[in-house]
């Protein structure tokens, strides 16, 4: 990404995510965990629409994980200059 950028970073300290399921987070309906994910409501939709959403704004979604050392969230977006 090129210019200036905006980044928001979220970070935790959990039980991480493996590698093997980085590369596949941000698709639908993908869980890493489908039993626990599902036994707390969730869908698999949340990591989707929140890469549709900055890749809208033209932005861009990182993602690391370690097991055992929880996982990086960084979202990056381009800051337009003002004109006037």
């Amino acid at each position: 990404m090129r210019g200036t950028c905006l980044a928001i970073i979220v970070q935790d300290f959990g039980e991480g995510i493996g590698a093997e399921h980085l590369v596949r987070l941000t698709e639908r309906f993908y869980r890493v965990d489908d039993h626990r994910s599902r036994a707390k409501g969730g869908t698999g939709l949340g990591l989707a629409i929140v890469k549709h959403i900055i890749n809208r704004h033209r932005g861009r979604l990182n993602i690391s994980s370690k097991e055992g050392a929880g996982s990086r969230f960084t979202v990056l977006l381009p800051v337009r200059a003002e004109v006037g």
